[in-house]
């Protein structure tokens, strides 16, 4: 049976001796509102000229194996965002809320308009 892509993506985060995994506010962002089936899209709060767009974050969050597109059936029924967290995802949800790191989608929404001085 083979892995996942997922699985492989995550892999890679790791190495024999150390383990790390770098997301920034984007992507803990993104992350979080998908954890709870809230679709963030940055794109509501500054346009596609902002760098930190859903798009660059979703590819971003992907890669690292931590979130996947559902599958094409579940998507036609759209209730909530297009992806959803892998195992891994779970997991480091998990230690975000452990850690206090967890981010509620409507804290940053506002947070995001204030930075952008939209408040």
């Amino acid at each position: 049976m083979s892995k996942p892509d997922w699985q492989d993506a995550f892999k890679s985060c790791m190495t024999r001796v150390m383990f790390e995994l770098k997301l920034t506010r984007a992507m803990l962002e993104f992350l979080c509102a998908i954890s709870v089936d809230v679709h963030w899209d940055r794109r509501a709060f500054g346009g596609l000229t902002y760098p930190d767009n859903w798009i660059a974050t979703e590819r971003a969050l992907e890669k690292r194996g931590l979130i996947q597109r559902k599958p094409p059936r579940e998507v036609s029924k759209l209730t909530g965002p297009p992806w959803l967290l892998t195992p891994v995802g779970v997991s480091v949800v998990e230690m975000l809320k452990v850690g206090g790191l967890f981010i509620e989608a409507e804290t940053a929404k506002k947070q995001l308009a204030a930075r952008r001085g939209r408040l």
